[in-house]
Order: structure tokens, then sequence, then C-alpha cells
């Protein structure tokens, strides 16, 4: 039996969203679009094992505007072609 045991506060932080459809419905883009983002460097996101790999909070940070940490990550990556 597997049992759910609560996400402490280390887990919370690690709140994950695995590849560009699952980025795409938190965001409110198609897969379509969320994908191009991502390529473009628009996101802040990077690609773990060849698929792509972004934080709930980073982008809910990123979108409010509220985070100068998730825009300096999209300004590097989009710099340096980081993720691929």
């Amino acid at each position: 039996m597997i049992q759910d045991y609560p996400l402490d506060e280390e887990k919370k932080d690690l709140d994950l969203l695995w590849g560009a459809e699952a980025i795409a419905k938190f965001v409110g883009r198609t897969r379509r679009q969320t994908f191009g983002m991502l390529e473009a460097r628009e996101l802040p996101a990077k690609k773990v094992g060849g698929r792509w790999v972004a934080s709930r909070k980073v982008l809910r940070e990123f979108f409010e505007g509220t985070s100068q940490e998730a825009e300096r990550r999209a300004v590097v990556q989009r710099g340096n072609g980081e993720t691929r």
C-alpha cells in the first residue's frame, strides 16, 4: 500500500511541471504556443533528460512580476543558450 505523506517545505519548493503540455495548462496557452516560448527561452524552464521542466512557484512569480530571480533566470537562459 502506498502511503501519502504531507509535503515538507523543501518538497513544496520542488512543485514541478514536467513536459510542455503540463506547463501549457498551467500558463493557459496551447502546447504549441508554450513549446515555442520554451524553445525561445521566454519562460523560466529548462530541459532535463530531454523533457521541459518548470517550477509552478517560479512560473507564477514570473507572470506576476514578483520574482526578479525568475526574470533573471529567463534572461540568462536566453543569453547563453542554456538547457539544451
